[in-house]
């Protein structure tokens, strides 16, 4: 596709947001979570963690011992420094100090003394103990026909399946059954992956509200930014798509088939899903980078409806990028992308996320889209480019760990923020990409090839 020089400017100028209309409101809700050990580090999936209403997320722990760093042995004498985070009828999760890294014991293993002290915090904990994840990250996933796997139950304008809720309106089955299969697929990735998604407090039974809106009107009457494809409201719980938005999603075409354009019809509802899915992360203190860069992730790796490739990773990304550049179909070649410092984008609170993303004037605009595309970077690295340091850092912040404390133990180990983006330009100048890091980031013409044949 050719592109005139002009032509592409304007393209820049009115990129979309790739992570949609997700807006934070300041919540007090969570702060640290609560603490722990674990021995043996294997992640934890939370099967029956649902959706969370802001203002219901408590300070996750285990009641008066929360936070208590206490001596621990095992049965044979061993002694180390820890923390309790959670425990069940067999295991306790505890986080070990100073390493801060968190372990799933067997009680059996341990001291009398430390079994009782667990039987004493049991009436208070607030977490379900999670339950063991993948050890190691799948090269891929392929859930395109997961709803066929389920039992539905539906009524006039509602249906229930797996752990959703999906109010369809009267919208069409074709596009019900499309948008059903992502919530499932999303939902099982997020299950699946070695890293603490769904660690939390959760409400047992309820379902994940997705109401699915057959036209403009109803859309924007339920909250919705006018235009818009779809968004999750914090305080409800709710994801809300516009189904006259969806169009073209067709799970029976394989990759060559689909264009990078269909992409962006699905990828937005797969980033408002991921933070339906995180509660904990969702509505934590955590930084914005954390919390958007994890739902990015997998919008970019669900490289069609209901099939997410991690071996590929950095390609995919890359495409995803490109994809953002409208009515180019992704025909366009990153050659630099001008990035925001380590420092300063790492440490950005959600109000200020919001406050850069909101700003539609302009360098401003391009800023707001930028920082989306960083948080993606950086949590691609971490997980792929660093030996997923990505898990142990979460599991740490989400179990009482400062976020500083985190990201020196976990994520920069000793390095300096100018060190981690050296190794960042390292890792994409193998892609042909050329990281910028500089003050006020712009996107400008000349850092994309503009003909790029298939």
């Amino acid at each position: 596709m050719r592109c005139t020089g002009p032509f592409l400017l304007l393209i820049l100028l009115v990129v979309s947001l790739g992570a949609g209309w997700y807006h934070f409101r300041d919540n007090e809700t969570v702060a640290s979570v609560a603490e722990s050990l674990t021995a043996i580090a294997s992640t934890e999936g939370l099967d029956t963690l649902e959706s969370l209403k802001e203002g219901t997320l408590d300070q996750l722990g285990a009641g008066s011992g929360k936070n208590t760093v206490r001596e621990w042995s095992n049965s044979q004498g061993k002694k180390l420094n820890a923390v309790l985070i959670t425990s069940d009828a067999t295991d306790c999760l505890i986080r070990v100090v100073p390493s801060q890294r968190v372990f799933r014991v067997p009680i059996a293993s341990l001291s009398q003394a430390d079994r009782d002290y667990i039987s004493a915090q049991a009436d208070s904990k607030q977490w379900q103990m999670p339950e063991p994840g993948a050890s190691k990250w799948p090269a891929s996933h392929d859930w395109r026909n997961l709803a066929r796997r389920y039992q539905v139950s539906q009524s006039e304008g509602r249906l229930d399946i797996g752990r959703y809720r999906i109010h369809c309106g009267d919208a069409d089955q074709e596009r019900i059954e499309a948008i059903t299969n992502i919530c499932l697929s999303v939902d099982q990735a997020i299950k699946t992956v070695p890293l603490p998604l769904t660690w939390g407090k959760y409400s047992e039974g309820n379902r994940k509200p997705v109401f699915i809106h057959s036209s403009d009107a109803a859309y924007v009457a339920a909250g919705a930014p006018e235009g818009s494809a779809g968004f999750y409201n914090t305080r409800s719980g709710e994801v809300h798509i516009n189904a006259l938005q969806m169009e073209g999603l067709d799970l029976r075409q394989d990759i060559g088939q689909f264009r990078l354009a269909q992409r962006k019809k699905y990828t937005l509802l797969t980033h408002e899903l991921v933070h339906q899915s995180t509660p904990a992360i969702t509505h934590s203190k955590l930084p914005a980078w954390v919390i958007e860069g994890i739902a990015e992730y997998f919008s970019a790796t669900q490289h069609i409806p209901g099939r997410f490739d991690y071996h590929h990773s950095q390609k995919l990304v890359e495409a995803y990028f490109s994809q953002n550049i409208e009515d180019t179909d992704g025909l366009v070649q990153i050659k630099n992308m001008r990035l925001w410092p380590l420092d300063t984008l790492m440490s950005r609170s959600m109000r200020q996320w919001n406050q850069v993303s909101s700003d539609s004037v302009g360098k401003s605009h391009a800023q707001g889209i930028i920082q989306y595309n960083q948080a993606l970077l950086l949590v691609e690295y971490f997980i792929h480019g660093d030996n997923n340091s990505f898990k142990p850092f979460l599991e740490a912040a989400l179990t009482g760990v400062g976020y500083e404390e985190a990201v020196e133990k976990h994520l920069l180990r000793g390095q300096s923020y100018s060190q981690l983006q050296e190794k960042l330009t390292a890792r994409w100048a193998s892609q042909g990409v050329d990281l910028i890091f500089q003050g006020s980031p712009a996107i400008l013409l000349k850092d994309f090839q503009l003909e790029v044949g298939l």
